[in-house]
């Protein structure tokens, strides 16, 4: 748990689902860092809705995890270089809301797999997760596309051809360039 992770705008957003979808349920989880889970207790109680969320503490196997939700939510405002967790949910069939940051929009293509919102931005953030609670037939076509585009872009094998590839561009070339 990070700042930069944005639990705080997650928090925020989940308030507004909860405002307009009685029945949402919302699960943190992740390892107290930067950020004790007493604190995102607090803000979930002034929101309005304690009750509505589980915190769970970080799991040596996040598919535990995984396999209890419908849709991912990755809402960093910084960092995410690279993000496992988009991977991992997609590779379990869920579809995965992002921010605007780094790799994240990479990962998606809006509108099939997940969606794109901008960071820091938790009524965007919300309207895309009840869009996809209202809408079972967006969700299911969603699961499905997220679990195809895991296993196209970010399976074994794909990074087994990618990384060959890259060896032989740099071996052609280097066979080229050497007399």
């Amino acid at each position: 748990l990070s700042p930069v992770k944005d639990h705080f705008t997650f928090l925020k957003a989940a308030a507004l689902l909860s405002s307009q979808v009685s029945n949402a349920f919302f699960i943190i989880s992740g390892e107290e860092v930067e950020i004790k889970t007493a604190q995102l207790r607090q803000v979930s109680k002034q929101l309005g809705i304690a009750e509505k969320i589980l915190f769970l503490e970080k799991f040596a196997d996040v598919r535990e995890v995984i396999d209890r939700v419908d849709v991912g939510v990755v809402c960093s405002y910084g960092s995410e270089a690279v993000s496992r967790i988009t991977a991992e949910f997609m590779a379990m069939s869920k579809p995965v809301i992002v921010t605007r940051i780094n790799v994240l929009p990479e990962m998606i293509i809006d509108g099939k797999d997940g969606f794109i919102v901008p960071a820091r931005s938790p009524e965007n953030l919300s309207r895309r997760m009840q869009e996809l609670v209202q809408n079972t037939q967006l969700l299911a076509q969603m699961k499905e596309n997220a679990r195809k585009t895991a296993e196209n872009r970010f399976s074994y094998q794909r990074f087994y051809q990618d990384t060959i590839e890259v060896y032989e561009k740099v071996i052609i070339k280097f066979s080229e360039s050497t007399p």
